[in-house]
């Protein structure tokens, strides 16, 4: 019949029917795949056409034949710019290191790491403010291993220098 459900079947009623009675030209003809991939091609070249309208219109300083504009310095020179091998704040490189510590952290390894925490070379009570200021912020943000931290900060007590309030 026209229109109706392929495979025979009979009522040619149903709703089923309804439904699959206005299929699309690509499933009529059984080439849903040419189809698809018309539409991909079609898609690509459109935005390959939107990009090289994007590049023609924005013609600031690039290094395309037609620029008349000189480039624009877009960089920014800082007063503290990063170079490699630069040495960070004693701070910064506290709390670094006590994170890639703790980050390893699990009760089977706790003795290891707390030796680990106790190298470390803490000199002033700021130092010391720094790592416990770390370990307590994983601690609140790692509920699971709160028993394993407890004991991690036990260990330390025993361990760490005192300062002088």
């Amino acid at each position: 019949g026209k229109g109706g459900a392929k495979g025979g079947g009979g009522g040619g009623g149903s709703a089923a029917a309804a439904v699959t009675s206005t299929p699309s030209k690509a499933e009529d003809d059984g080439n849903w795949r040419k189809a698809a991939a018309e539409e991909k091609a079609k898609n690509e070249q459109q935005q390959q056409q939107q990009a090289v309208e994007g590049k023609r219109s924005n013609n600031s300083g690039g290094r395309g034949e037609g620029s008349k504009e000189p480039p624009v310095n877009t960089l920014q020179k800082t007063e503290n710019p990063y170079r490699p091998g630069m040495k960070k704040e004693r701070s910064a490189e506290l709390k670094s290191t006590a994170l890639s510590h703790l980050n390893k952290i699990a009760p089977e390894n706790l003795v290891t790491i707390a030796a680990r925490v106790l190298e470390m070379d803490v000199r002033t009570a700021d130092d010391l403010e720094v790592i416990i200021h770390v370990v307590m912020k994983k601690a609140l943000a790692e509920e699971h291993y709160s028993e394993t931290y407890s004991d991690l900060v036990y260990k330390l007590q025993e361990g760490m220098p005192e300062f002088p309030a």
